[in-house]
Order: C-alpha cells, then structure tokens, then sequence
C-alpha cells in the first residue's frame, strides 16, 4: 500500500499474501486508520475493496467493446468506466485508459 497525492494505493501482491504466501479473495473488508501525534489510532474509512480477476475481467470487458457503438478511444474508456463503477465500484480513469490500451489497444 502507498500513497499518490490524495490516492491510496492499493498493490495486489502485497495485499494478498500472509508471510510472502499468496491467497486469493475477490474483495476485502478494509479499515484506514491515522496515528496521530499523540499515538492515538483514528478511524479514516471503511470500505470493501474489490479484487476482480483479471482474466474474467478482461472477458468482460471484450464482450463490452464488442457490442459498444462507441467510435473514439475516450467514448469507449467512459463505456468501460460506466461497467465497472457499476458491477465493480469507482476505477480511476487514467489507470482504466492504460489498462485498455494495453489489453485491448484502446487509446
């Protein structure tokens, strides 16, 4: 886990793994907390952080841009986001572009 300006960010194969061993889940019940200058633990946020497989994922995301009407790179980027604020939560646009563009060469 890391911090991106005001972004957390979340690195899989960190995440998931117990003493360097990998184990598998589709989504986490998350807690951020904050130590104050005191020592004291504050509450941040809670939330359940989803972890969909990428290969499933990428199926998914196939069948969508196959059946998308969209003509541009950024319509079909703003499609896809769409889709996974839907069945996944909020993506980040940037990281969801380069993900396109890498699987798919959507630019």
């Amino acid at each position: 886990m890391g911090i991106d300006g005001d972004k957390v960010v979340f690195d899989r194969s960190s995440i998931l793994s117990i003493d360097n061993k990998p184990f598998s889940a589709e989504s986490l019940d998350c807690k951020l907390s904050y130590i104050n200058e005191d020592n004291q633990v504050q509450a941040i946020s809670e939330f359940v952080l989803v972890l969909p497989q990428n290969e499933s994922m990428k199926s998914e995301i196939e069948i969508l841009l196959k059946e998308s009407k969209a003509s541009s790179g950024s319509q079909k980027t703003d499609e896809v986001l769409s889709y996974l604020k839907d069945f996944y939560g909020k993506a980040i646009k940037s990281n969801v572009s380069s993900w396109l563009a890498l699987h798919f060469g959507v630019k």
